[in-house]
């Protein structure tokens, strides 16, 4: 069985770099929400 590793990409103008740290800041978002939720049904 053949392990496939993938090598990351360069990022290609503020475009791209721009939709990387939107992904990740939604991704706290979201954890954050979570958080949040968890703690007010406690």
């Amino acid at each position: 069985m053949a392990c496939h590793v993938h090598v990351p990409k360069p990022l290609h103008g503020w475009k791209a770099f721009c939709n990387e740290i939107a992904v990740i800041v939604i991704g706290v978002l979201i954890a954050l929400a979570l958080e949040a939720l968890v703690e007010w049904a406690h």
